[in-house]
């Protein structure tokens, strides 16, 4: 079509191969247009080059970067055209415009007063890059999408963060505008923001919800808003009376705005999620609850505990917690003794025996890496009754987690060989071999190997 004017093979190096082969082969299928081998293949934020490239924009017409917020000058290459293909990224959330209300993304976040002057200087910018032989920019982005807020028009483009007429007056410095085009006086693209619509009226909506404005849309924002003034006593007590104008609290978007406004054991989200896994694992995603439980424990009841004492009554703080947590708070503690038995004590026979207790209870919600967990096993614990059970840990984190990791087989296959079943062992070994990533792990797994086939052991021999 006529409007196409050229052709984007790669973006940031997202699923990119055969640069120069496929650029070629594009520029050969269709000569009459210009063609960008990859936009943004060397991509900046604050000015910081997230990863080099051999040979950026090989057999392209453009050298093409992405910069974050700011925009910067572009590497030049003979007979290629130098274009920002990405700059700007510039968040304003407008309440009641938004597709998501607590994950809108931006490179950086500012007031909508702020907009306007930000969106100024990076014009100023590209105008002197434009003096420098910069021949293209593209600002993002022209509104917000689902999952970014860093648009000029919100999502349901109602509203435009910049005025129309204050934008074409700051373009102008860019682009020549003739007096033959105006805008007419009577066209409105959107309704104008309200700069003073932000988080600066937090004490003004407060005194709303005191004097009893419960409306659910207007609880949403002030909860929110009181989490980012970090007023936590207040996003509990908005958060709480929110959550019982749900006629379904157990519907996904509602859980999931649950979990994110969940702080502290005061917030009805807490008692849910502790009362309920089960129930909101099936509706959210797998150990969705436990983590959030788990998570307000550890800041709550124990960072403090453990800050202030070196030396822990381990077995008062595992009946306190499932006293008062049930079997989730007791779970923390025994990673943490687990944990300690390994990384202070050194005691393996003591580590064995919490991992078999922790993973007892954890081995579908673990707070640790069972890989890393089960090699210490393999390691330093020769008891068979622990190795047979982290075995079936392994087993569990294999086909749940670990498919692709290739250094879960070989704890695996590791396990399998100290359980005097070395010829299952070579096979999970072999399968280690297979998916290793680099020369280091090959070696690794080629010695462990050839200690299985000879009946040789695998593990430290001084523990």
């Amino acid at each position: 079509h006529p409007c196409i004017v050229t052709w984007v093979i790669f973006n940031e190096k997202w699923g990119s191969y055969d640069q120069k082969r496929i650029t070629e082969w594009v520029k050969g299928y269709d000569p009459s247009r210009i063609v960008n081998g990859h936009s943004g293949e060397l991509l900046y934020v604050n000015n910081q080059l997230r990863s080099p490239s051999d040979s950026p924009w090989i057999s392209s017409d453009v050298t093409d970067i992405h910069s974050y917020p700011e925009p910067r000058n572009v590497p030049g290459q003979p007979g290629k055209a130098k274009v920002i293909g990405e700059y700007g990224g510039i968040g304003v959330p407008v309440p009641a415009h938004q597709w998501d209300d607590i994950e809108g993304w931006g490179y950086t976040q500012v007031t909508p007063a702020e907009l306007k002057g930000k969106y100024e200087n990076m014009i100023s910018i590209i105008k002197k890059l434009e003096l420098a032989g910069l021949s293209a920019s593209i600002y993002t982005q022209p509104f917000d999408v689902e999952g970014e807020e860093n648009g000029i028009l919100t999502y349901d483009r109602e509203i435009i963060k910049v005025p129309v007429d204050e934008l074409r007056k700051i373009n102008r410095n860019l682009v020549p505008q003739t007096e033959g085009f105006k805008i007419d006086t009577n066209f409105k693209i959107a309704i104008n923001l309200d700069l003073n619509d932000n988080d600066n009226r937090y004490q003004a909506l407060l005194g709303e919800y005191e004097s009893g404005s419960r409306d659910s849309s207007f609880l949403r924002r002030l909860v929110l808003m009181a989490i980012r003034h970090k007023d936590q006593l207040k996003a509990t007590q908005v958060g709480n009376a929110y959550i019982s104008t749900l006629l379904n609290p157990f519907s996904k978007e509602n859980l999931m705005f649950i979990g994110k406004i969940t702080r502290t054991t005061n917030d009805i989200g807490f008692k849910l999620f502790n009362k309920y896994p089960e129930k909101i694992n099936s509706i959210v995603g797998e150990v969705y609850a436990e983590y959030i439980v788990k998570m307000i424990i550890e800041h709550e009841d124990l960072a403090s505990y453990f800050s202030r004492n070196s030396i822990f009554a381990w077995d008062s703080l595992q009946r306190q917690m499932n006293n008062k947590y049930g079997v989730l708070g007791e779970e923390v503690i025994l990673g943490k003794r687990m944990m300690h038995c390994a990384d202070v004590l050194k005691d393996w026979q003591a580590y064995g025996k919490y991992y078999m207790l922790y993973f007892q209870k954890a081995m579908k919600h673990p707070d640790y890496i069972t890989n890393n967990l089960s090699w210490k096993v393999f390691q330093h614990v020769d008891d068979p009754n622990i190795l047979r059970f982290a075995l079936k840990v392994m087993e569990y984190d294999l086909a749940t987690w670990d498919q692709n990791e290739p250094q879960a087989y070989d704890t695996y296959a590791n396990l399998l060989h100290k359980l005097d079943k070395s010829s299952e062992a070579i096979k999970w070994e072999e399968k280690a071999i297979q998916l290793k990533r680099n020369e280091a792990e090959e070696k690794a797994f080629a010695d462990a190997l050839q200690k299985m086939k000879s009946g040789l052991p695998t593990w430290p021999q001084n523990n």
